[in-house]
Protein backbone atom coordinates (compact mmCIF):
# COMPACT_ATOMS: atom_id res chain seq x y z
CA UNK A 1 0.00 0.00 0.00
CA UNK A 2 1.11 3.48 -0.56
CA UNK A 3 1.14 4.41 3.10
CA UNK A 4 -2.58 5.12 3.27
CA UNK A 5 -4.00 1.62 3.33
CA UNK A 6 -4.91 -0.38 6.37
CA UNK A 7 -5.41 -4.01 7.18
CA UNK A 8 -8.58 -4.97 8.97
CA UNK A 9 -10.54 -7.92 10.26
CA UNK A 10 -14.23 -8.24 9.41
CA UNK A 11 -17.04 -10.79 9.37
CA UNK A 12 -18.89 -12.09 6.32
CA UNK A 13 -21.56 -14.74 6.63
CA UNK A 14 -20.55 -15.37 10.23
CA UNK A 15 -16.91 -16.09 9.29
CA UNK A 16 -13.99 -13.98 10.44
CA UNK A 17 -11.92 -12.59 7.55
CA UNK A 18 -9.01 -10.18 7.10
CA UNK A 19 -8.17 -7.87 4.27
CA UNK A 20 -6.87 -4.56 3.05
CA UNK A 21 -8.97 -1.42 3.13
CA UNK A 22 -8.34 0.58 -0.04
CA UNK A 23 -9.90 3.73 -1.41
CA UNK A 24 -12.37 1.62 -3.38
CA UNK A 25 -13.30 -1.05 -0.83
CA UNK A 26 -11.97 -4.07 1.00
CA UNK A 27 -9.74 -6.68 -0.64
CA UNK A 28 -10.37 -10.02 1.07
CA UNK A 29 -6.84 -11.33 1.60
CA UNK A 30 -7.94 -14.27 3.76
CA UNK A 31 -9.70 -15.73 0.71
CA UNK A 32 -6.40 -15.61 -1.20
CA UNK A 33 -4.09 -16.88 1.55
CA UNK A 34 -5.40 -20.05 3.14
CA UNK A 35 -1.97 -20.76 4.59
CA UNK A 36 -2.65 -17.92 7.05
CA UNK A 37 -6.20 -18.34 8.38
CA UNK A 38 -5.95 -15.30 10.67
CA UNK A 39 -4.33 -11.88 10.59
CA UNK A 40 -2.34 -12.89 13.66
CA UNK A 41 -0.74 -15.70 11.63
CA UNK A 42 0.11 -13.23 8.86
CA UNK A 43 1.87 -11.07 11.44
CA UNK A 44 3.71 -14.04 12.97
CA UNK A 45 4.89 -15.10 9.50
CA UNK A 46 6.26 -11.62 8.82
CA UNK A 47 4.04 -11.31 5.75
CA UNK A 48 2.18 -8.06 6.49
CA UNK A 49 4.11 -5.94 4.00
CA UNK A 50 3.85 -8.59 1.29
CA UNK A 51 0.08 -8.85 1.62
CA UNK A 52 -0.40 -5.10 1.86
CA UNK A 53 1.57 -4.57 -1.35
CA UNK A 54 -0.22 -7.44 -3.07
CA UNK A 55 -3.62 -5.97 -2.23
CA UNK A 56 -2.94 -3.03 -4.54
CA UNK A 57 -3.18 -5.36 -7.55
CA UNK A 58 -6.70 -6.59 -6.74
CA UNK A 59 -10.10 -5.04 -7.21
CA UNK A 60 -12.04 -4.82 -3.95
CA UNK A 61 -14.18 -7.78 -2.98
CA UNK A 62 -16.49 -5.65 -0.84
CA UNK A 63 -17.46 -1.98 -1.16
CA UNK A 64 -16.86 0.24 1.84
CA UNK A 65 -20.54 1.06 2.14
CA UNK A 66 -21.64 -2.58 2.49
Amino acid sequence: MTGHGRLATFTVGGKARYGAVTGKGVVDLSARHGQWPTLREVIEAGALRRLAEEAEAFAPDFPLDA
